[in-house]
């Protein structure tokens, strides 16, 4: 739905009896919401799974979708957050017996961390560039302008209009580290969010690269057949002398 409501720019007023995409994503936030409590009585520690991240993910964007029918106004906020629930998804494929070897399921999760990082990073920088720096409120110049009560969404001067998609593109290429230049963070906010990112994603990417390569590694020497003879030249020698041994106890 997110991809749907970015073509309206990050924030929006408008009747949600008129907003059909605000309707759907009602509706799949109410699934989302029963599917929260059924997980929360069948949980054993309450408290722990009142901390854990995919309960955070329902509070930051469960709430918005109902608020929204109240203010008629409509914000993408932290819905992007939900792309997080794409790590869940080695563990849907391994109950439906789509991965049965350990190496498969690792290399799924490994997958399915970067895209879900990927995509949630780059709703990071949409929110950010899109939205600009609070302290550039107004227009002509004036940073400080007070606030008006029209009701229409607040303009920052500094804002910075990117498609999500070219912020997923724009982070893809900036974690590569190739950096076309075509694209690059306005804000202040952006780029501050693009630093810290960098020092832990690239760190991370680079874990991830090694732990993939090494699964596909040990999966193509476990899947690869020994030709004969390369496999009678690895007979140990202590086997050999052991064979010819009993052949000598028996002739004997």
């Amino acid at each position: 739905m997110r991809f749907i409501i970015r073509r309206d720019g990050v924030e929006h007023c408008q009747p949600w009896s008129a907003n059909t995409t605000q309707q759907i994503d009602l509706a799949f936030n109410i699934f989302f919401m029963v599917y929260f409590f059924i997980r929360f009585i069948a949980a054993s520690d309450k408290l722990w799974f009142m901390l854990e991240m995919y309960s955070f993910v329902d509070y930051f964007t469960i709430p918005p979708s109902f608020v929204s029918i109240y203010l008629d106004r409509t914000w993408i906020g932290l819905r992007f957050l939900r792309a997080l629930r794409l790590m869940s998804v080695p563990d849907i494929l391994q109950y439906l017996n789509v991965l049965k070897t350990s190496s498969s399921i690792r290399l799924a999760q490994l997958c399915s961390i970067f895209i879900a990082v990927w995509l949630t990073g780059a709703g990071i920088i949409h929110l950010l560039e899109n939205t600009g720096d609070p302290w550039w409120l107004g227009g002509n110049g004036n940073h400080t302008r007070g606030l008006e009560n029209s009701g229409d969404p607040m303009e920052f001067e500094n804002s910075h209009p990117l498609s999500y998609w070219t912020c997923v593109y724009f982070l893809i290429v900036t974690m590569s580290t190739v950096g076309y230049g075509d694209v690059y963070c306005h804000t202040v906010f952006g780029r501050t969010f693009l630093v810290f990112f960098l020092l832990v994603g690239l760190t991370q990417n680079i874990s991830l690269s090694l732990d993939a390569g090494g699964i596909t590694v040990l999966g193509i020497i476990h899947t690869t057949p020994i030709p004969t003879s390369a496999a009678l030249a690895h007979v140990p020698k202590s086997f050999a002398l052991h064979v010819s041994q009993q052949l000598t106890l028996t002739i004997q």
